[in-house]
């Protein structure tokens, strides 16, 4: 065809350019283009290609060339398409031997067939190069769905995508694979670049591969591949089939779903590469998020990243059965979940993996079920190695072990090579960085190069965390490593494999958890001390060489209630102790666990061979480098091994402790230094009888176990000195270690004839008993401490040689005592001088006693709490009428230390726990098994060296004596230990200093520091500045009304008031001084009388003035002249313009003047609030409230002292009546002259006499004006009767603190309470109610608009429109609100409280907060909706006198506002984060308001003189009017040229605008403005004439 008339389908071009005869050829292909837009039908769909020659199809429109950053690949846009939805079953193209086709710039859509839904590519020698192709929406039957390569065909893909394609279509389920892409065939050639299949499905029960399927031996090649929202059964992104080998490049698989490997998944005997890609946010309902490699299949990932993926076993990778996984060379599997087990990568039974290369890490994955293996998970069979530089690092095992790795199962294997770091890894049960269990071997050799081996491998930094509530002891553990028995194993001791740990050349350090802060090795049930070689083999086994185990930490964990063995956790109580061991504190008995810094192991063997430096750990019990027990062996070997400066906070053990079963310490060159504990610093041995026999019974099977027959020559050791011993220590040296009680180098409390001490050198220990060695005779009754050949650092002393005296055993002979030798005392009594206390503060230090301890040599031991000897109560037997509570008993605590002087006695120092005010009997007795003996024989002898322990028992002799427990002094309070079981009453027993911020004076509880008081713990209460408290035992402070008037300290009363100042809260004025605000000033400062005699003149003269000032009458512009012109501003001249101005000016000025009284009075009224305004500020503001006709800032305060608030009352509230009267006299009077003065006329014609008539109109206007300006502060003065403050002193009036309104001030002050009450009802309620009533009856009866009564009362009514005519009572209202405010919204009103509650009942005043927060917000609101009534209501005529009302009340509103968000803070506070303004900022913050404020009010004055209301006669009428005329000049947008223009002209369109506004606006226009009176005018006018 032609570009004018091209062919109607593919089919016809086709026919058409054969029929043209030309020849088509590879190099010279028939070519047929397809025109923009959609074309359809069988002709265009369903054509095979290729078959009759070499065919190139293609669109004029290239694709989009713009590419995304994130995938590097963009779905093609529709350009040329074939729509295939009308073809049914014939699908797009087919391309088919042995022609080579080529498609481009196309797209295939919602096309149909069996196989290769969108184009089908099939047979040996079929060639296709597509370019630029979107196969959309298409389906196939089968595999293929989008585009299928099958039978030996050759494609190359480029720039091409399927979107939206399915496979399986057909429901048969044969077949169901590649919905997007399909690559079959042994012979199938398929490159691809740049591919894209996204959102491409298979049958979720049997589909692989929904993106893209490779199978059949087919080979592919891709770099640039897209995979994405694709979902099928196996492979919802990529699948790699049986037979092929891709090599698979920048490749991102993303998004994808699949049951099984919803990212990748190679199938058996593929063996797939991917290489630099990205595989992320896939999600399997099963195995394998991200990759999965199936059953004898190899899948490598090189430099490939996988992350963000979900699976339930594997959440990264998945290795199934016999399958392969490599991760190497950079490649990182991070951020994947695993739902149960694996997070980063999960070996199934019988796979293998294999992790190495630099940058290559598993980290910050996560495992979220109990099968734990944050990182990686090997299961029985699998095997793993991790080497040359691989990195398993913050990985995480939610809720169970293995952070970093989980090996378990038998046939389970984990080979750790050199450079391997596992760092920072969680686990929640055991094993931080890694867990083995049930038969793993785990072998770590970090070597390196054998000419220079170094601790190549790593674990740093890995933790075990517990949750409260699984919290128990030696269950949880091991920061680094953790190993649990092989307890599927049933066969015989020769064929078991235990759980092992081979290591060498490695480091463990900074790893925590709550046991075994590095190593350890779980308990099993059955792994018990029976002996069993069959249980036993069971048990894991560690063994270490050449490893550095350094500062790691066996934390414990934490639950909400202590167990009984944390509970009786050791302590220490004497100060000499404490010197000892300064790192041993009191354990916190919420903590459980906590044992082996280093390593904790409760079963199995653990051997530390030559070359091991365990140091720097800590326990937070037992153990501070090792710690075994339970049913567990520990054998230490020389040479080069060390442990060094080890802790064991709270337990035994600072190098070594163990309490397990078989025990060896072997030299040479076995060294502990620095090592600290309570008992044994050094080592800790403890074997029970029973077990030590059972051992040594056996020790050539555990001995061998361990291999000990390995020990080095130079240790001296034959394989027969084990037999029938336990333990066996040899060639140790022992150097600065310390016990905070007992063995400072060694403790031991084992049987010793079932073990050997020899070549045993200890030096510079310390300890409080037996800084060498400490030895419990009760646990060693037949055999007495010998060591041979051992220096034990100190000389031989000559000791007493009384009857049944011991002596050392020394190489075998008997020898001088040892005193570095000690055992636990044996005898005790007291031994006078120093009295038993009577009387003991609980849980403190109290007095020393003495009393004689002597141990099994003869001498004064000393001994401690839980040792040998010890301080307890005398139990009460319960009789049959008295019950006995158990938890109402003595506690006893402290030291009894050794006085070595000539009295050989032990002085007791420590403390008493009781019930608070009880008495008890005590006594001093050696273990429990002597407290039923009433003996009080101090006198008993030691027992016998063959003395049996029922023996040692009876003759330790108990000494009996009383105990008063006394109640908490002031400062502390007592801590509630628990209930009474008999009266369910608490029960305390310990005293604590109150701490920081707190306090109390009665000893009973501590309370928080109250606000304005500076507390620093015990009964230390002072007040800051500004606060005041009434006594030196109060423990409430109030805020002072002047904050300079209460100074900071203890003082209390008058004595906390600044000079001056005197009375409650510091706020009555001492003799001498008068009130100024809220300050008192000296009276000699004569401007203290200043503000009285200003304010009282200027009160006479306002008097004088309205009493003078006629009524003014309102006339209309035609009782004036009325000639009129306009000047060239257009503003009417002449008089009549003038007198129609000033018709309305008089009323108009009384809206500016209701408005600036507004604002005074309201700011007056403010300085009642709880707030403590800034020095200055508050002179102002009470300088304002005199407008409130504030009568006491006018008492004479100095001249007569006996002013109270009574008097000023008494004055305010019948100072209105007063003024009333004498009005109401005046006109009475005026009347009867007027009256008078007509009966001299007949015919009672009006004269000169009217004169009369404006004296009465202005007694009633003065009058009504007096009444309404005095409201507010009469008011304010009634309700202040009622405001009385709450002090824990009794109830003040806040106005006068110098008036009590209770006790004694009672009767005074109910009487005027009740005639309040009838001033309530006259003023703050009746006075808008006569004036609402005078204004409605006006109204009813006509009278607003006539003369006379607008003159008695138009300044309440005639600036309001007249559907407002009541407006004025809306201020009045809002002012009665404002002064009630702080009268009623007090803090004791609002909180509700009990006046004896000290929280609640009382008023603290101004830096509170919460009543100023409280009036503040009640002010706001009545403002706000003031404000929003006046804009939105605008009730007055003129809409500037409703903007000059808003505006007041928008300045009062800000002021307010300044009040409750920056005053209402107390400067004092010690909080940083409560000061949001100290002082300055507060003085600056109310300047800027009184600046604004006076803007706001000269801005209203301003606007009052431009509109001509200001107008006062007609001079000033004529200046107004010529400052307003330059006004507008000055504004004027027209030049001078134009503006005479217009005036010659005559009159100027603005000039007819200002015209016709002043006509407007001096016309009448409706209700009580409307008439005048017609006398009035005829007065005026003739007047005139």
């Amino acid at each position: 065809g032609t570009w004018w008339a091209p062919c109607g389908t593919v089919t016809a071009a086709i026919a058409r350019a054969t029929a043209s005869g030309a020849t088509f050829t590879a190099s010279s292909p028939m070519e047929i283009v397809v025109l923009p837009g959609a074309h359809a039908g069988s002709g265009n769909c369903g054509v095979e290609l290729g078959v009759v020659s070499a065919v190139a199809v293609y669109g004029v429109a290239p694709p989009p060339s713009s590419v995304p950053a994130d995938d590097g690949i963009t779905t093609p846009a529709p350009f040329a398409s074939f729509n295939c939805a009308s073809s049914t079953n014939l699908g797009g193209f087919a391309v088919k031997a042995p022609n080579p086709v080529t498609l481009s710039n196309l797209e295939i859509k919602n096309a149909t067939r069996a196989t290769g839904g969108g184009l089908f590519i099939t047979g040996t020698g079929a060639v296709a190069v597509v370019t630029n192709v979107l196969v959309s929406h298409s389906k196939a039957g089968g595999a293929g769905g989008g585009i299928a390569v099958v039978a030996g065909a050759a494609a190359t893909l480029t720039n091409t995508a399927t979107v939206a394609c399915a496979g399986g279509a057909d429901g048969t389920g044969n077949e169901v694979r590649g919905g997007g892409l399909y690559v079959y065939g042994a012979s199938t050639v398929t490159t691809v670049s740049k591919f894209t299949a996204d959102s491409c499905t298979l049958p979720v029960e049997n589909g692989k591969g929904a993106g893209v399927n490779v199978d059949g031996g087919a080979s592919l090649s891709a770099n640039g591949m897209v995979i994405k929202n694709s979902v099928s059964f196996f492979a919802g992104g990529l699948f790699i089939g049986t037979g092929c080998s891709p090599t698979i490049q920048n490749a991102l698989v993303e998004g994808n779903t699949a049951t099984y490997g919803a990212g990748v998944g190679a199938f058996a005997g593929s063996n797939a590469v991917l290489l630099d890609s990205n595989i992320k946010k896939n999600k399997a309902s099963e195995w394998g998020g991200g990759v999965l490699a199936y059953t004898q299949s190899t899948l490598t990932l090189r430099n490939t990243t996988v992350s963000e993926n979900e699976g339930e076993l594997g959440g990264g990778a998945h290795a199934y059965v016999n399958g392969v996984l490599k991760v190497e060379l950079g490649s990182v599997i991070e951020k994947n979940t695993a739902s149960v087990s694996g997070g980063g990568v999960y070996l199934n039974t019988g796979a293998s993996g294999i992790f190495q290369g630099a940058g290559t890490s598993v980290r910050e994955n996560t495992a979220a079920d109990i099968d734990g293996g944050g990182g990686v998970a090997i299961n029985a069979g699998a095997s793993a190695v991790f080497r040359d530089s691989f990195e398993v690092s913050g990985n995480t095992a939610a809720r169970g072990g293995g952070g970093g790795a989980v090996c378990t199962g038998a046939g389970s294997s984990l080979t750790i090579l050199e450079n391997v770091s596992v760092a920072n890894n969680v686990a929640y049960t055991r094993g931080g960085g890694m867990l083995a269990s049930r038969g793993c071997v785990v072998t770590i050799d970090g070597a390196g190069a054998a000419s220079s081996p170094s601790r190549s491998v790593v674990f740093a930094g890995n933790q075990v965390n517990v949750e409260t509530e699984r919290c128990r002891s030696g269950v949880f553990g091991g920061g680094a490593v953790a190993l649990e028995p092989n307890i599927d194993s049933t066969g015989t001791s020769t064929d078991i494999t235990p759980t092992t740990l081979n290591a060498r050349y490695a480091k463990f350090h900074n790893n925590i958890a709550p046991d075994g802060g590095a190593f350890f090795v779980a308990p099993s049930d059955e792994l018990n001390a029976a002996g069993d070689p069959r249980v036993v083999a069971r048990a894991a086994a560690v063994d270490v060489t050449n490893v550095d185990i350094t500062s790691n930490k066996a934390k414990g964990c934490v639950r909400s209630a202590a167990s009984a063995a944390c509970a009786s956790s050791p302590r220490v109580f004497s100060a000499s102790s404490a010197a000892l061991y300064s790192n041993v504190t009191n354990p916190d008995t919420g903590v459980v666990g906590g044992e082996g810094g280093g390593v904790f192991a409760a079963s199995g063997t653990v051997a530390v061979r030559a070359g091991c430096v365990v140091t720097s750990n800590e326990a937070s019990d037992s153990g501070g480098g090792v710690r075994t027990k339970t049913a567990s062996s520990l054998f230490v070997f020389g040479p080069a091994t060390e442990f060094g400066n080890n802790v064991a906070r709270a337990g035994s053990g600072g190098g070594v402790a163990h309490e397990g079963l078989a025990f060896a310490l072997i030299g040479p060159d076995l060294k502990f230094t620095g090592n600290k504990a309570l008992d044994g610093g050094a080592l800790s041995l403890v074997i029970e009888p029973a077990t030590a026999g059972l051992v040594a019974s056996r020790a050539s099977f555990f001995f061998e176990r361990a291999n000990v027959s390995t020990a080095p020559a130079s240790a001296n050791v034959a394989a027969a000195d084990f037999t029938g011993n336990a333990f066996f220590v040899s060639s140790v040296f022992m150097d600065a270690n310390v016990a905070g009680r007992r063995g400072g180098g060694v403790f031991l409390g084992a049987p010793l004839s079932n073990g050997v001490f020899r070549s045993l050198v200890v030096r510079n220990a310390l300890a409080s008993a037996g800084a060498s060695a400490y030895w419990m005779r009760a646990k060693s009754p037949d055999a007495a401490f010998t060591c041979d050949t051992c220096d034990l650092g100190d000389a031989a002393v000559t000791v007493s040689t009384a009857a049944n005296q011991r002596k050392l055993q020394a190489n075998g002979n008997e020898a001088e005592t040892s005193t570095s030798i000690a055992t636990e005392a044996l005898s005790v009594s007291f031994t006078g001088g120093t009295p038993v206390p009577a009387t003991v503060a609980s849980a403190a230090s109290a007095p020393a006693f003495a009393a004689t301890l002597v141990d099994y040599y003869g001498r004064v031991a000393a001994t401690e709490n839980g040792v040998a000897c010890s301080l307890e109560p005398v139990a009460v037997a319960a009789t049959a009428t008295q019950k006995v509570n158990a938890s109402d008993t003595l506690e006893l605590a402290g030291t009894l230390v050794c006085d070595f002087g000539e009295r050989n006695r032990g002085v007791h120092r420590g403390g008493a726990g009781g019930r608070l005010g009880s008495t008890y009997a005590a006594r001093i007795a050696c273990d429990a098994v002597a407290a039923g003996t009433d003996s009080t024989d101090s006198t008993a002898s030691s027992p016998a060296a063959t003395a049996t322990p029922a023996a040692l028992a009876v003759s330790v002799a108990p000494m009996t004596f009383s105990l008063s427990i006394a109640k908490c002094t002031r400062g502390h309070e007592p801590v509630v230990s628990a209930n009474d079981a008999i009266t369910n009453e608490p029960i305390a027993k310990n005293c604590v200093a109150c701490k920081d911020r707190s306090f109390n004076f009665d000893g009973m509880q501590c309370v928080a520091c109250p606000p304005g008081g500076n507390c620093r713990g015990g009964d230390q209460l002072q007040s800051r500045e500004g606060w005041w408290r009434s006594s030196p035992e109060a423990e409430i402070l109030f805020a002072c009304p002047s904050k300079e008037a209460c100074v900071a300290g203890t003082n209390a009363g008058d004595g906390a008031c600044a000079l001056g100042y005197a009375g409650p809260v510091c706020a009555v004025c001492e003799l001498g001084y008068r009130q100024w605000g809220k300050a008192c000033v000296p009276c000699a400062d004569g401007q203290t009388y200043a503000l009285p005699i200003l304010a009282i003149l200027g009160f006479a003269l306002f008097l004088y003035y309205i009493f003078r000032e006629p009524p003014k009458k309102t006339t209309t512009a035609a009782a004036e002249p009325a000639e009129k012109t306009v000047d060239e501003d257009g503003n009417k001249t002449g008089a009549g313009a003038g007198a129609a101005k000033n018709n309305t000016s008089g009323d108009q000025s009384v809206a500016l003047f209701s408005s600036l009284v507004f604002i005074v009075q309201c700011l007056g009224l403010l300085k009642e609030y709880d707030v403590a305004f800034p020095r200055g500020v508050d002179k102002i503001l009470d300088a304002m409230d005199l407008a409130n006709f504030n009568l006491s800032a006018l008492a004479p305060g100095c001249s007569d002292d006996s002013v109270n608030f009574y008097r000023s009352f008494t004055v305010g509230v019948l100072a209105p009546p007063m003024v009333l009267c004498t009005c109401a006299l005046i006109y009475y009077l005026a009347e009867r002259a007027r009256v008078r003065h007509y009966r001299d006329f007949p015919d009672r014609q009006r004269t000169e006499h009217d004169a009369y008539e404006p004296l009465k109109r202005r007694c009633l206007r003065n009058a009504a004006w007096l009444l309404t300006l005095a409201y507010s502060g009469t008011a304010k003065t009634v309700f202040q009767l009622y405001n009385a403050r709450r002090l824990d002193t009794g109830s003040f009036l806040r106005r006068d603190f110098g008036i009590l309104v209770d006790g004694a001030g009672a009767n005074t002050y109910d009487a005027y309470v009740a005639a309040g009450v009838l001033a309530l009802l006259a003023y703050p309620v009746g006075v808008p109610l006569v004036i609402a009533l005078v204004l409605r009856k006006g109204s009813k009866e006509g009278k607003l608009t006539d003369e006379t009564f607008k003159q008695k009362y138009g300044f309440l009514y005639q600036a309001y429109k007249p559907g407002f005519m009541i407006w004025e009572l809306a201020g009045l209202v809002i002012k009665c609100f404002l002064a009630a405010v702080p009268v009623f919204a007090t803090e004791a009103n609002l909180r509700g409280g009990d006046p004896t509650d000290a929280t609640n009942g009382f008023d603290v005043g101004a830096g509170g907060g919460f009543a100023l927060a409280c009036q503040s917000t009640l002010a706001q609101a009545a403002l706000l909706g003031l404000m929003v009534a006046i804009m939105w209501l605008r009730p007055h005529k003129n809409k500037l006198h409703s903007a000059q009302q808003a505006t007041a009340t928008a300045v009062v509103l800000g002021w307010v506002m300044v009040l409750g968000n920056v005053l209402n803070v107390d400067s004092a506070s010690d909080d940083a984060q409560v000061v949001a303004f100290d002082e300055e900022e507060k003085f600056r913050v109310c300047f800027a308001a009184v600046a604004a404020t006076m803007a706001a009010i000269l801005g209203m004055i301003i606007s009052s003189f431009f509109a001509g209301e200001l107008d006062a006669s007609a001079s000033t009428a004529y200046a107004a009017d010529v400052a307003r005329k330059s006004f507008y000049r000055l504004t004027s947008r027209k030049s001078n040229a134009s503006a005479d223009d217009d005036a010659e002209r005559g009159e100027t369109k603005r000039g007819k605008k200002a015209d016709q506004l002043l006509d407007e606006e001096t016309t009448p226009r409706s209700g009580y403005g409307d008439e005048l009176n017609s006398s009035t005018v005829e007065v005026r006018i003739a007047e005139r004439k």
